[in-house]
């Protein structure tokens, strides 16, 4: 029998029956080893074929030095040389927590020439799925990765994005997210209790931002606007609330967490909230305690005037959820509480899609028709009387 050359490899039969070709493919710059490439088919002519597929692919790409970089490496730079300079500080900072967190631990040590859809397949998109990740982060691992192969593609350095025959899982295969919920009219009633409730020994509320999340609670904006809502950005008098920044915690140049203006959401979300009467009742409560007569200054501040971190103002809502016996936290639901009042009254769908900022109504469908059992059966009921 002949002797084999350098690199033709070899092939055998698996425990399941499958042909397996595997060859020495260089060595392991970390541990000094060969590296071994293997490649799996039903038949043994199936699996040569896939293993000279891939020695070919690396002579093509061998002479392109982007590909012989390792993923973590090129991933960083295109982090920070491209997407910095396209995204807004927090969903960039979303993005490095993705990369960081889930591709560089996974795939990071691996060239950019060797990696294709069974690789990302089966250890990345695979574990972190079986690690009990939600659909919506396992997706935003594919994307992420996806727009950096893309990138490569049009800077003439890639053929074929290796994405392309990775299988995400079903919907239906992961464990249902938590339902998000309202508060009752009751548990409404308690809230309102608690946070206007004064100190026995002052005329003052116990919680300083106490009339503030019921100004929330009836106008449904989100916990960004909120913070950076300024007070001439509330108009009493006409009932209208002009949402036109976001005030978030993102990463600054000096690599610190800072809390930073930037643009709202999306495009909808710079809007004119309508304000109702209680709205306006609480605004007006919060704006005589706190009101120093600077117009721009910020309607939400700390004791020492301070702009409030969202973790923060979250916290001391916490807080009062605990004093009214309401088991929630967070702002967020202040926000469907708002949306389900409004659908109770009867509103019309496209006003509610406007007052909560949704880029259109079927977000605002999506998001919380299920709060709403009873307004579809009423529909239903309407059905047979056409």
């Amino acid at each position: 029998m002949s002797r084999r050359l350098n690199g033709e490899g070899t092939v055998y039969r698996d425990s399941r029956g499958n042909y397996v070709a595997r060859f020495q493919d260089g060595w392991n710059p970390e541990t000094g080893r060969p590296r071994i490439r293997s490649f799996s088919a039903p038949t043994k002519q199936g699996a040569l074929k896939r293993m000279r597929a891939y020695q070919k692919q690396k002579r093509v790409l061998k002479d392109i030095p982007i590909l012989q970089t390792y993923l973590s490496e090129a991933m960083l730079d295109w982090l920070e040389n491209k997407k910095k300079l396209q995204l807004k500080p927090t969903s960039y900072d979303r993005l490095c927590s993705t990369v960081s967190n889930h591709i560089i631990p996974k795939l990071g040590n691996r060239v950019i020439a060797e990696i294709n859809s069974d690789i990302i397949q089966s250890e990345l998109i695979t574990p972190i799925y079986k690690s009990g990740l939600s659909q919506s982060s396992v997706r935003k691992v594919y994307q992420a990765l996806n727009n950096f192969f893309e990138q490569l593609i049009i800077e003439d350095k890639l053929v074929k994005n290796p994405l392309k025959g990775v299988v995400l899982p079903s919907e239906s295969s992961f464990s249902k997210t938590k339902v998000i919920r309202a508060l009752s009219l009751e548990e409404i009633k308690r809230l309102e209790a608690a946070a206007t409730r004064k100190c026995e020994s002052v005329d003052k509320p116990v919680y300083r931002f106490g009339y503030y999340y019921m100004f929330i609670l009836y106008t449904g904006i989100r916990c960004g606007e909120a913070l950076a809502l300024k007070w001439n950005n509330v108009d009493v008098e006409n009932k209208k609330l002009y949402i036109e920044q976001n005030l978030v915690l993102a990463r600054g140049d000096d690599g610190k967490l800072h809390m930073q203006l930037q643009s709202t959401k999306s495009k909808s979300g710079c809007r004119t909230v309508y304000l109702n009467a209680k709205a306006a009742k609480y605004f007006e409560s919060h704006k005589a305690l706190y009101y120093d007569g600077n117009d721009e200054g910020f309607v939400a501040t700390s004791r020492n005037g301070n702009v409030v971190r969202t973790r923060n103002f979250e916290k001391y809502l916490n807080y009062i959820y605990a004093a009214a016996g309401i088991e929630a936290t967070g702002l967020h639901i202040l926000r469907h509480t708002y949306c389900s009042l409004l659908f109770s009254k009867g509103c019309d769908i496209k006003y509610i899609a406007n007052q909560m900022g949704h880029s259109s109504t079927e977000v605002t469908l999506n998001t919380y028709a299920h709060l709403f059992p009873e307004t579809e059966n009423r529909y239903r009921k309407l059905l047979d009387t056409l």
